[in-house]
């Protein structure tokens, strides 16, 4: 019930360059119009703004935002300015560990007293999981095609280009 309240500081006005295009391995690859710093921001203001967490890093971690899909499901979010002209978008998601082992051990702990709560308790699980991957996967990449200018329909896969050459070092 306070989630305006969260969110009453992400703009609005934020258009993300477009039109995502799709790449191998669930990478989207964005038009880099501007400094890669600043689309990675209104990439985040847009997840926030779909009602997904978001945890921003600290400094030293190798991720842009770390996503909470669902209470079992984590995603850290990447983004690059490679290859030249374009930025690269990937979700990378895991199983949260800390949440997983409190669900086994209660689940554990009841099964033994109340064997048949053991099925309850795992279907929750595993409709958590799915929720959890189904949100930092295939919504939130057509959210973010969507919010580029681009409907899921209308992407299309990217091109391979070959990389340039490297100069060859001359003998002196």
């Amino acid at each position: 019930w306070r989630r305006s309240v969260a969110r009453r500081d992400v703009s609005m006005r934020e258009v993300l360059p477009g039109p995502a295009r799709d790449a191998p391995g669930g990478v989207l690859m964005l038009p880099l119009d501007r400094p890669r710093p600043i689309i990675t921001e209104a990439i985040i203001a847009a997840i926030r703004r779909q009602g997904i967490r978001v945890v921003l890093p600290r400094g030293w971690e190798r991720y842009d935002a770390r996503l909470i899909g669902s209470w079992l499901v984590v995603a850290d979010l990447f983004t690059s300015a490679h290859p030249t002209g374009w930025l690269q978008f990937r979700v990378r998601t895991r199983i949260a560990r800390l949440p997983a082992a409190v669900w086994l051990a209660a689940a554990t702990f009841l099964a033994i007293r109340f064997p048949i709560s053991l099925a309850g308790s795992g279907g929750l699980a595993l409709f958590e999981i799915a929720r959890g991957l189904w949100r930092t996967g295939p919504y939130l990449r057509s959210r973010i095609r969507d919010r580029a200018g681009a409907t899921a329909g209308t992407a299309e896969p990217m091109e391979r280009t070959p990389m340039p050459a490297e100069p060859e070092a001359v003998a002196p």
